[in-house]
């Protein structure tokens, strides 16, 4: 069983508990799904760019701010008996809500329970968050993170417990059937010239994804006429950061496309593009990484959290600068674009997007916990 957002819910987090539904099932697991009806409250909804969704659907349950659903969501869990239960933990938020689902660790007959850690803390300061997560994280039987860094994280949180911690890479995110075909025609039906270099920065324009630096670095870096960099997805700065995205945007060839992005329409900008920028100044790790690989797009990032483990990959043709630097990122910039050829690299996917590993990953911690039980 699953306890996590999925579609309608966009973003990250719920493409990644609709793939890993579906390869569970491949894999020859029954899985369902406990959601979410509200994950957030109206203020913080707005401020991660999520509005006011509210899916209407039989696994759309649980309210991370109504006690009352956590009691429908627990009964729900214990009804279906799973031998296993893997939720997902994104922002510290869920924690109350999690652990009244979840419950404590110890009692006969309780399923093994693995928290599947995208961030360990939320990337915005938000209060009570090294509490509230020590709350959520302790309800699992073990952890599972996508990046070094992020486990490092966990550690430092779950001490002394010492919860198994396990690190899986993150899995492809595209869904199946989304559009990656010729690139000619992307890139004519995006609006490139043939001639044209265009890098790219898409998802949420948080600021912990440091965008205002990328559109200083841009305009320092004087790439030229034949260069444009495009920001696309819903655009989520404050009046600065929107005032010097206007005056790039008439200034220094930059696009915005400020609306969120469906597979298909993502997939065909990574296909059309020559570079992905990451200027992260805080990362747990990037969904987006696995994107650009499979499509052979060389990405620039930079070095916070757990994005260099991703862009270093063999044969990647990925670069990395100094996090929050504008300068280096200014650099690199003048570097990878201003090169004679732009050499896309090696398109790398797992079989399966990687989906199968994280199942055999999560059945790995089954037999472990289920061997620690029986030997205690």
């Amino acid at each position: 069983m699953l306890v996590g957002p999925e579609p309608p819910w966009r973003g990250g987090v719920a493409a990644h508990s609709a793939g890993l539904r579906g390869a569970l099932t491949v894999a020859g697991h029954e899985a369902t799904t406990v959601s979410y009806s509200r994950c957030y409250p109206d203020w913080l909804m707005r401020s991660l760019g999520r509005g006011r969704l509210r899916p209407e659907s039989d696994s759309a349950v649980l309210d991370s701010l109504n006690p009352a659903s956590w009691a429908r969501a627990r009964a729900l869990v214990r009804q279906c008996d799973p031998e296993l239960v893997v939720a997902q933990w994104w922002h510290p938020i869920t924690a109350p809500a999690l652990a009244a689902v979840l419950g404590p660790k110890a009692g006969p007959g309780r399923p093994v329970t693995v928290l599947l850690c995208h961030n360990a803390l939320a990337h915005e300061i938000f209060p009570l968050q090294t509490s509230l997560a020590r709350m959520g994280l302790r309800c699992g039987d073990a952890l599972l993170a996508h990046s070094r860094a992020v486990a490092e994280q966990l550690r430092g949180l779950v001490a002394p417990l010492r919860p198994p911690i396990e690190i899986c890479p993150m899995p492809l995110l595209l869904a199946d059937g989304a559009a990656l075909t010729e690139r000619a025609q992307w890139r004519a039906a995006s609006g490139f010239g043939p001639d044209e270099r265009v890098a790219v920065f898409v998802g949420h324009g948080r600021p912990y994804k440091g965008l205002d630096l990328l559109l200083r670095a841009w305009a320092e870096a004087g790439l030229g006429e034949h260069t444009r960099l495009v920001v696309a997805g819903e655009i989520l700065a404050g009046p600065a950061t929107r005032r010097r995205l206007s005056r790039s945007a008439r200034a220094v060839s930059v696009e915005l496309r400020d609306r969120y992005l469906a597979d298909d329409e993502l997939a065909g900008l990574l296909v059309a593009a020559d570079l992905l920028v990451l200027p992260y100044r805080r990362a747990s790790q990037s969904g987006i990484v696995p994107m650009a690989q499979a499509l052979g797009l060389p990405v620039l990032a930079s070095d916070a959290g757990g994005l260099a483990e991703q862009v270093r990959a063999p044969g990647q043709g990925g670069e990395l600068f100094r996090a929050g630097d504008p300068a280096a990122l200014t650099f690199a910039l003048r570097r990878m674009l201003g090169r004679a050829s732009l050499t896309r690299g090696i398109p790398t996917v797992a079989a399966g997007g990687g989906w199968p590993a994280l199942v055999e990953a999560l059945e790995v911690l089954v037999r472990l916990i289920k061997e620690t039980r029986n030997a205690c």
